[in-house]
């Protein structure tokens, strides 16, 4: 996956929102340990795109199952929970803008 910057906040777009709640997640397991906040800002801009385009949870947690796999290299069904629950968050913060 390309890493783009997500830009500053906007009503459009709430980047630290979106950035607070994959931290919130943290699927590897290491914001906890230390890790830059800015571990999971690939995924910010991407998920931001789908909300603009009208995603709903079901979207957006096969965007973040193949993230997981693919870019993270994690078996996105050990993380099922945290995916459906980050997916309907993210389309929460849409409906809050």
């Amino acid at each position: 996956m390309e890493h783009r910057d997500p830009g500053p906040d906007t009503a459009d777009r709430p980047v630290t929102a979106l950035r607070e709640l994959l931290n919130s997640w943290d699927p590897i397991g290491i914001i906890e340990h230390g890790a830059p906040h800015d571990e999971y800002d690939c995924l910010i801009a991407p998920i931001l795109d789908q909300l603009e385009d009208g995603a709903e949870p079901p979207e957006l947690a096969a965007f973040l199952r193949l993230e997981l796999a693919d870019h993270f290299g994690l078996d996105p069904e050990r993380q099922a929970a945290g995916i459906e629950a980050t997916s309907r968050a993210a389309v929460e913060l849409r409906a809050r803008g």
